[in-house]
């Protein structure tokens, strides 16, 4: 496949398996960007300890940059309560408008 993935994760298990999706891809040397919809520092639990593995593979959270050739999306899982709002909203959006492919978590 050609072109950039771009992981698209949130703060719960679901983002956390988002993460290690990227890891994944980069160790297999895929062009691949993470994209977070918080601050690193807000995350906790899985999505963090995944995060720290993936900066230890020199993989950094990043802006979504041009159009992928295909967006993971691991914003948002079972746990949603009403609509998305804030970050994850305009990431959904920007997926919405602009990725040619989407595989969702």
């Amino acid at each position: 496949m050609a072109g950039r993935v771009v992981v698209l994760a949130g703060a719960g298990g679901n983002g956390g398996g988002g993460i290690a999706c990227a890891r994944h891809l980069h160790n297999r040397g895929f062009d691949v960007a993470i994209v977070l919809d918080r601050a690193a520092a807000a995350l906790t639990g899985a999505p963090a300890a995944q995060l720290a593995i993936l900066a230890a593979a020199g993989l950094a959270p990043a802006d979504p940059g041009e159009a992928p050739g295909l967006v993971v999306d691991a914003l948002i899982g079972y746990s949603l309560a009403g609509a998305p709002r804030g970050r994850t909203a305009e990431l959904i959006e920007l997926c919405n408008t602009s990725a040619r492919r989407v595989l969702s978590l």
